[in-house]
């Protein structure tokens, strides 16, 4: 964790983390869906791109940052 930290070139902040986490992760595992059936896991959501989704939650992020911060998000999860 702390090494893919290091080599990232952004860092999201914790708010916008746990705002990402839980709306496309956590709601998703409290209503059973399993871990790789989320949208965070998918990148789709109501059949459209996760990035869409999330650029509209973030609209200061950059789109390379709110990639980041999908990929970031998922590293978070997996371990």
């Amino acid at each position: 964790m702390i090494t893919q930290a290091l080599f990232c070139k952004w860092k999201p902040n914790e708010n916008d983390m746990n705002t990402l986490l839980n709306k496309y992760f956590f709601a998703y595992i409290d209503r059973g869906f399993t871990q790789d059936e989320t949208p965070l896991f998918t990148g789709i959501i109501d059949g459209k791109p996760l990035t869409d989704a999330v650029s509209q939650d973030f609209l200061e992020l950059r789109r390379d940052e709110v990639a980041e911060l999908i990929d970031f998000a998922k590293r978070e999860v997996e371990l």
